[in-house]
């Protein structure tokens, strides 16, 4: 289950821009982030985590990097 797409999904367009600019980045990195053309970094999942009130973890972003689901 991919669960940044699916946090992405339930998102207007608006809240995708705002979350790209909290998270420091663009919304179409964030779409191909979110439909698994392209990977986060260590940091940028932590802030995906933040941003996202923990609904998306790092551990689902890079379970390589975090291999146990951390809190926010």
């Amino acid at each position: 289950m991919n669960i940044m797409l699916t946090f992405w999904k339930q998102l207007r367009t608006a809240e995708r821009a705002q979350l790209a600019q909290q998270c420091e980045t663009q919304v179409v990195y964030l779409s191909q982030i979110a439909y698994g053309h392209r990977r986060a970094s260590g940091p940028l999942a932590m802030r995906i985590e933040r941003q996202s009130s923990g609904a998306v973890t790092r551990h689902d972003l890079r379970p390589d990097l975090y291999p146990e689901a951390a809190t926010v």
